[in-house]
């Protein structure tokens, strides 16, 4: 196993096109994403080539929710402060929907596949 591994590494050294990892920005939103690479305003990639990782698109998950911290005065718009017998919260196979998907100007962390054909999109970069 570890000489496949070692091989694996030879062959993308020798391609002369290793796996690198470049800051991009994006210029189109989804679903006609295109970025740009930091430092190359000539070379625009197109979505055909783009891959993104599921969290940076708007996706839904199942959960569970649970919660044993539930307040027992609640005030509802128009009405005065009243009690329930509410003392803790499940929720069996909740769905949550994230609404993340990549928006013009946001800049990104992009590793290029070995070969130079596909780039992922792997997160939002931050700098602080």
């Amino acid at each position: 196993m570890l000489d496949l591994i070692k091989q694996a590494a030879q062959n993308v050294n020798a391609s002369g096109n290793p796996v690198e990892v470049f800051e991009a920005v994006v210029l189109t939103p989804p679903p006609g994403l295109t970025i740009r690479l930091k430092g190359n305003s000539n070379l625009v990639i197109p979505k055909e080539l783009i891959v993104v990782a599921e969290l940076l698109t708007n996706h839904k998950r199942r959960v569970k929710i649970s919660s044993t911290n539930i307040s027992d005065e609640e005030t509802l718009q128009g009405q005065g402060p009243h009690q329930h017998d509410l003392t803790s919260l499940i929720l069996h196979e909740a769905e949550l929907e994230f609404l993340n998907e990549l928006a013009v100007g946001e800049k990104v962390t992009v590793i290029r596949y070995a070969g130079g054909q596909k780039y992922w999109i792997c997160d939002r970069s931050v700098q602080y």
